[in-house]
């Protein structure tokens, strides 16, 4: 609720920006302390400034994103990692010695054949 209300104010507050240099433009233009050139001018270096000022938030907000996802990536390839080493057997013989537990999963004769095809693509 905090966040919604901060992000709600910081917009207004932008908007309110965006009109108010709009407004003194037009009011300093209509009092002729601009020409039409100058506000002209003013008005389209405004618009490219705002516009490149909320391409470099977006592209800060899109990269807090994405550190968001590897982060919770990494964290979890690297506790895997652990986990997939310590529970993988290097022979036969290690693969009976392991403990029972329901994280281990063993294939016995098993096979496979793709679909439509006579040979086997894993046997036994």
């Amino acid at each position: 609720m905090k966040r919604a209300l901060v992000i709600q104010l910081l917009s207004i507050l932008g908007t309110g920006a965006f009109y108010g240099a709009y407004a003194w433009m037009a009011i300093s233009a209509a009092l002729g302390k601009l020409t039409l050139g100058d506000m002209t001018l003013y008005v389209l270096a405004f618009r490219q400034g705002q516009q490149s000022f909320q391409s470099v938030l977006s592209a800060i907000g899109a990269i807090y994103e994405h550190n968001l996802y590897m982060s919770n990536l990494f964290s979890f390839l690297g506790g895997q990692e652990g986990k997939a080493a310590q529970q993988v057997p290097s022979s036969l013989s290690d693969a009976a010695s392991l403990p029972p537990s329901s994280d281990v999963i063993v294939f016995d004769d098993v096979g496979f054949q793709y679909p439509g095809q006579t040979q086997w693509a894993l046997r036994h």
